[in-house]
């Protein structure tokens, strides 16, 4: 007979399902609670997120940056990444926590430019190599770009918060909601703990 334990990857990651299934829960009943929270408060979900990434984000750029300039080998490209991300990071990290709701704002924009330019420059490059699909990017880029001026057009920069704030907040509600199916989900009892003995009892 062969050993089961090494093709049937499904009982292992089941295993590791029933190990993690308490955390999972908590971790979703967490973000659900938040999710709701921020949606039905978009300005004060929006601040916390920002007070929570700021604290984040200077924390790693202080690390990014020292590790630069203590530990970097002597290699100029690797000392310049990282001195360059470290102070980005640090200073995105100060501007979120200096002006919270302003910060959350421009990094709103930065990342709708950003992603609509993305969904464009893959459409153009399908459509100019023939991939039929190319329509679906298209249609992405110009959904975003429609929500960014619509948000935009609603007034700057509150209506950019409301919007970070409901749509983060039903992201993270959905995550939580995700997460809670996982940890729930019905595993079969005959062959629980099967993945990782041989041979089995």
């Amino acid at each position: 007979m062969r050993d089961p334990t090494r093709q049937d990857s499904i009982l292992v990651a089941r295993e590791r399902l029933e190990r993690t299934k308490a955390w999972l829960l908590l971790a979703g009943c967490g973000a659900v609670v938040t999710g709701v929270l921020g949606a039905a408060a978009p300005e004060t979900g929006a601040a916390v997120f920002a007070g929570v990434i700021g604290v984040g984000a200077v924390i790693g750029g202080l690390l990014q940056t020292l590790r630069g300039a203590l530990f970097h080998r002597w290699r100029p490209r690797s000392i310049v990444f990282r001195l360059v991300s470290g102070l980005t990071a640090l200073a995105v990290g100060v501007a979120l926590l200096w002006t919270p709701l302003d910060a959350v704002a421009a990094l709103g924009l930065a990342a709708s430019v950003l992603l609509v330019g993305h969904g464009a420059a893959r459409a153009l490059l399908m459509a100019r190599d023939g991939d039929d699909r190319w329509w679906m990017w298209a249609g992405v880029a110009a959904a975003l770009a429609a929500v960014a001026a619509v948000v935009l057009a609603a007034g700057w920069p509150g209506a950019a918060v409301w919007a970070f704030g409901t749509i983060g907040g039903l992201l993270l509600f959905a995550l939580g909601w995700w997460l809670i199916m996982l940890g729930t989900a019905a595993d079969s009892r005959s062959d629980r703990n099967l993945a990782g003995r041989w041979p089995p009892r």
